[in-house]
């Protein structure tokens, strides 16, 4: 009975860690994809939002659990492919490795 208790405890405390995680990963994900994206009007920066649960099939995604962080500018793959000289191909992988790093130094 005792230990059911335990494992019960400890898995409500590890999903509430985890959830926690999950949400400044995505908070921190949005910053640097909103700082990294390149701008001409704006459209693009301002086309990141994170939301429970996939987007459309034309969004740009980043999964963090059940937690998307979402880009539906329809030229937002092209960006990221190098087509502005504002940011490096690949961007969004650097920005989210970046968040991920600095995540992982967060206590």
């Amino acid at each position: 009975m005792a230990t059911s208790l335990n494992v019960r405890v400890v898995g409500t405390s590890l999903r509430r860690f985890s959830q926690k995680k999950g949400n400044e990963l995505a908070a921190v994900v949005l910053t640097e994809l909103r700082q990294d994206t390149p701008v001409l009007t704006g459209k693009a920066r301002d086309g990141w939002f994170v939301q429970v649960g996939p987007g459309s099939a034309s969004a740009a995604s980043v999964r963090i659990g059940p937690i998307y962080v979402l880009n539906d500018v329809p030229y937002i793959g092209r960006l990221n492919d190098g087509w502005s000289d504002q940011a490096p191909p690949g961007f969004v992988q650097i920005a989210i490795a970046r968040a991920v790093d600095g995540v992982g130094r967060i206590k």
